[in-house]
């Protein structure tokens, strides 16, 4: 019983720190597409038919 709940408490932490990884990871990305799309903003911001075709 105590192997198995070594077991479970390791496969816990695992996904624990899978799971931060993986919210650090969206965090960054959804930054980097903030940044992208004001790039975009700006670069196209005389031509707002053009901005369109990106969002």
């Amino acid at each position: 019983m105590e192997k198995e709940n070594k077991r479970l408490k390791a496969s816990r932490d695992y996904w624990k720190e899978k799971a931060e990884k993986l919210i650090k990871e969206n965090e960054y990305y959804k930054k980097k597409a903030r940044e992208y799309e004001l790039a975009l903003k700006i670069e196209y911001s005389d031509r707002p038919d053009l901005y369109r075709l990106f969002f």
